[in-house]
């Protein structure tokens, strides 16, 4: 299978990715071996290598789960969400009904301004068979918020930040969703502890700057502070 070539080539070039260039110039028409080389890449993080491979692996293999698998997670990773939701899409129509892709797809549609309603359908069906899992129940709160259902959201996000209490991304989230219900000074309650347990605890947090943004404009509002309803 291509999955076994792809182990098969990595040990072969060993992990220098220079060596894994060269082995790959030595069988450039092997998918495996330039998705063997994305995998080299990602690990020596040179995303233009791990395209470069990607893209020309995808060439030769346009129809392999593992080459559109690989290239939603680098457009992931590169916050290029717009890619990432066509690459899942894809990815989604090759092996379909994967509850772990609908939760990509729908995370990458509303992450990038597409269809919430086809996002909120993505996020519900993967809900249903990972009903415990906290970044399922984050996509879901999300597409229910964006979808302007906000008590729906708050559950959602509640129930995620159950499951990993002090996540910086899901404290934001739900506090954004307590402003849109008018729950001003709880929603920013939870916005500053989004920010203090990033900075404390070095926890990854892509909307830092945007959180950051939002409440110092508070401040400037109100003089000091938080303030704002309850």
């Amino acid at each position: 299978t291509l999955a076994v070539r792809v182990l098969s080539a990595r040990q072969s070039a060993g992990d220098a990715l220079q060596r894994m260039k060269a082995y790959a110039e030595q069988h450039r028409d092997d998918p495996a071996v330039w998705l063997a080389l994305a995998g080299v890449a990602r690990k020596k993080n040179d995303g233009a290598a791990e395209a470069d491979a990607l893209q020309k692996a995808l060439a030769l293999a346009p129809e392999a789960a593992e080459v559109w698998a690989a290239l939603a997670n680098l457009y992931d990773r590169q916050q290029d969400y717009a890619n990432a939701a066509e690459a899942n899409r894809k990815l989604l129509s090759l092996l379909p009904d994967r509850p772990d892709i609908q939760n990509n797809f729908a995370y990458s549609l509303l992450q990038s301004g597409g269809d919430v309603q086809e996002a909120l359908k993505l996020a519900t069906a993967a809900a249903e068979r990972l009903k415990a899992n906290p970044y399922v129940l984050h996509t879901l709160g999300l597409a229910y918020r964006k979808a302007g259902r906000f008590s729906e959201a708050q559950e959602r996000l509640a129930a995620a930040l159950e499951l990993r209490p002090g996540d910086p991304t899901l404290l934001y989230e739900y506090g954004r969703t307590l402003m849109d219900m008018n729950k001003r000074r709880e929603g920013l309650q939870h916005i500053e502890l989004a920010v203090l347990h990033a900075r404390q605890l070095n926890a990854a947090f892509p909307a830092l700057e945007e959180a950051e943004a939002l409440l110092q404009g508070e401040r400037e509002k109100q003089g000091q502070g938080v303030g704002g309803s309850s």
